[in-house]
């Protein structure tokens, strides 16, 4: 990550700051920045959890089908916020239980999933 992404990035996510250097250092080495178009699709029900989307720009649609294949909105991720459904997903080893996560616009920011690194490395 270079500078001027890392700056964009503690803007939106200043708790950052506050990681013990040796873990920043970490994030910053490892996180990646991914310019995706939008109407991409992120995550989708029963997919393993990837990564952990840190929103610098845009936004992503947390959705689900109803029953009569009617999309449901469930909320929307705006830059600097955290999605709870990724944490409970990556911490818990599990896949996307209830969702698929759209990009409406522009870029995101990525924390790997262990698994996922061991796959990129």
């Amino acid at each position: 990550m270079n500078k001027p992404e890392q700056a964009k990035l503690l803007r939106r996510y200043p708790v950052l700051e506050q990681l013990p250097p040796d873990l920043f250092k970490r994030v910053e080495q490892e996180s990646r920045l991914v310019k995706a178009p939008a109407g991409l699709e992120l995550f989708h029900e029963g997919t393993p959890c990837a990564a952990f989307p840190m929103l610098i720009e845009g936004t992503i649609r947390a959705t689900k089908s109803g029953p009569d294949g009617h999309e449901i909105l469930l909320y929307r991720l705006d830059p600097g916020e955290t999605c709870v459904i990724t944490v409970v997903a990556l911490l818990g080893g599990t896949t996307i239980s209830c969702c698929e996560m759209l990009i409406d616009s522009v870029a995101r920011s990525g924390y790997p999933s262990s698994d996922q690194k061991s796959r990129v490395s």
